[in-house]
Formats: structure tokens, sequence, C-alpha cells
């Protein structure tokens, strides 16, 4: 097999697992863009296109198990909340090897919400190469996390005859926001009453299609493939949580806070933790 990652490492990352990591892995949000900035030429962020956020709490609270540096394209960008200004460091795409995926319900004052995330290692693009980072939490919620699931799913179905046999979450899928105009996509709430406009994730793909040589640069290296088993490994009871969760209750009597959409959440089978 040309692509040399340890020996049952495949194996390795075909199971499930999960509550609080025993390793640092900060959480990276999809973030909407602003309709508002949809005609604003000037504009080229994750304000205008859409992208990933992270708060700087979750950076603070882990900045001694973390790189000294998030990756050079993460902006510092200041919003203004519904009482005050807050601040997210963001960016339109990333690069991540999504590991293991768990999805669960949520209520809050009689409303249920439901999140998507996957535990996922961070690469940096540096000329021609992506370099490691570190473990990361890509979360998505609603119909984003349906968006996440599809596009993941795009990716190792779109890869699939140039990894020879090696897993998908041993290689950095691109995931953000492309192109030079925004991606704008309305959903009609389920009574026809209201609507919502978002700029989903898509996955990257190149004008001619995937490569060989492509995913030879996506590949994350035998050192980070012997990593991301081991993260796969620690992370089993991270994943059990919301695993055991959705167990007793599968679907929320309550309605979502995000209903929008015209197809409904997909149904996640319990023990596979991918939706591919």
């Amino acid at each position: 097999m040309p692509y040399d990652i340890p020996e049952g490492a495949n194996e390795a990352v075909g199971s499930i697992g999960s509550v609080v990591l025993p390793f640092a892995a900060p959480i990276v949000f999809w973030r909407n863009g602003d309709k508002a900035f949809a005609g604003v030429k000037d504009i080229q962020d994750v304000r205008r296109f859409g992208g990933w956020a992270i708060q700087p709490d979750e950076i603070e609270s882990m900045k001694e198990s973390l790189p000294p540096e998030l990756p050079a394209d993460w902006l510092e960008m200041e919003f203004m909340g519904d009482k005050a200004v807050y601040t997210n460091y963001i960016t339109r795409r990333i690069y991540a090897a999504p590991i293991a995926r768990r999805f669960a319900w949520f209520v809050n004052e009689g409303r249920s919400k439901s999140v998507t995330q996957y535990i996922a290692y961070l690469g940096i693009r540096q000329d021609k190469a992506v370099q490691p980072w570190g473990p990361v939490i890509l979360q998505s919620k609603s119909l984003g996390g349906v968006d996440l699931d599809k596009e993941i799913s795009k990716f190792n179905k779109l890869t699939a005859q140039f990894r020879e046999g090696v897993k998908s979450q041993f290689f950095y899928a691109p995931l953000g926001t492309w192109g030079e105009l925004p991606e704008l996509v309305s959903h009609k709430s389920k009574d026809g009453n209201s609507q919502s406009t978002v700029t989903p994730v898509r996955v990257y793909q190149p004008p001619s299609g995937y490569t060989k040589s492509l995913m030879d640069m996506l590949f994350v290296g035998r050192e980070t493939a012997a990593e991301i088993v081991e993260i796969r490994r620690q992370s089993q009871e991270w994943l059990d949580d919301w695993n055991n969760r959705r167990k007793v209750a599968a679907a929320p009597a309550q309605p979502e806070d995000n209903p929008f959409g015209d197809e409904p959440l997909p149904e996640i089978v319990a023990g596979d933790g991918f939706p591919f």
C-alpha cells in the first residue's frame, strides 16, 4: 500500500467513541455569512461568505496544550451581538481530516436544537503541502449539520479511487466557502410562514476533479496517522456520551430552533460514527 500508515490504522478508526476529551481540541464552529453583506465587494471574509470560527476563550483555556499560534489565515474579527460586541477568530476555509462524528438533540427553554460534531485533525496549508496543526472539534447546528455531513460524505466519494484503500480519515478535507460570490440558500419553515438564508459549508471540488497528486498533498502522513489512531481511541467515551443519549430520545417532540429546510434531518444509525 503506497500510503504509509501504521499497521491496523484503517481498522482502528472504523469504530466509535465520547464526555470530556482527554486532550485539547478547541471547537471550530460553522458561522453563516450575513446576507446584508452579499453585495459588498470589499468584504471578502466570513462576514459575507460564511466560514469557520473559534471563540477566543476556547484558545485561552487550552493555550498551554495547543500550538503557539493559529494558522496564519485565521483573522481576529469583532461582531455585534444582541447586547455587546464580541470577538471571533474566523477563516473561510480549513483543511481538516474528520476522524469520528457524534450527533444529538438538546432542549433549552422548551425548544430543541440538533448539534453535529466531528473530532478532526486540523492542517495548515503551506505552499504545496498541508502541515499538521492539531485536533479540533468541528461543530454545526441544525441543518448546518446536515450540510456538513453531506460534504464530508461527498469528499469520501470523490476521493475514493485515489486513496488506494486508505480511509478518508487520513486525508485533509478542504471544507469552507469558495468562489468570488457568496452562496446564499433560503430555506422555508415547515409551516411556510418564515424563511432563513444561510451560506452552507462546501467541500472544495477541483475544476478537473481530485487526482492522485492532490491526494498525496492532502495525506496526513504516517506520524499524524498514528496520532489520529490514538485520538480515535481516546475519543470513545466522548462519542458514546451522545450516542447513548440518542438511544433514549432519538427525535424531540419540541420544535427545533431553526426548523428551516426542505429536507428532513437524516436518521443517524448509532454505531458507525460516519454518514457514509
